[in-house]
């Protein structure tokens, strides 16, 4: 063996030793609502009711001063959403890991997923005075408050759009 295949060899090692080194980040207290929020790629179980769609971010920032997140803190900050909303089961469907940019190396950590409600899940209310419930539940995109479901697109979407479950204002199909 070449030395410089030598050097190259341990300069591989060395790079997935200490990959393979890196904390997942600290351990974040939950609620007990957010505890028993249960995140997975899989479908939910049967029964399971759409909530709406659901998501969150740990660390923020760009460059030196930035604040990297990482997947405890922002499963953390999902589960603590999703229990907000009265959800206990959440279908990961995007995972967005920090990242070097032409211009800086962005901090955020972001998940995003399904929120639904899985057998006799206690629901939050939305509005503290509102006694009144949506039926039927509010589709994808909306929360129920005082029993009229509204979109949950910030800001509202215009005339002739709706708010999708991504919560990104879209056209109305004719």
């Amino acid at each position: 063996m070449k030395i410089c295949d030598a050097w190259q060899w341990l300069f591989g090692f060395s790079l997935v030793c200490s990959a393979a080194c890196v904390p997942a980040g600290p351990v974040v207290p939950l609620s007990p609502q957010a505890q028993a929020v249960r995140v997975d790629k899989g479908e939910p179980p049967p029964g399971a009711r759409l909530v709406s769609a659901v998501e969150a971010t740990a660390g923020h920032g760009c460059g030196i001063d930035a604040d990297r997140g990482t997947l405890n803190g922002a499963m953390a900050a999902l589960k603590e959403a999703a229990a907000r909303q009265g959800m206990n089961f959440v279908k990961l469907t995007k995972e967005s890991k920090p990242y070097s940019g032409h211009d800086c190396v962005h901090g955020e950590y972001t998940l995003s997923g399904l929120g639904y409600r899985v057998g006799q899940a206690t629901v939050p209310p939305v509005v503290p005075t509102a006694s009144v419930a949506c039926l039927p539940p509010c589709a994808p995109g909306y929360l129920c408050s005082a029993g009229q479901c509204q979109p949950q697109c910030e800001p509202g979407c215009a005339a002739g759009q709706i708010c999708r479950a991504d919560r990104v204002c879209a056209a109305v199909a004719p």
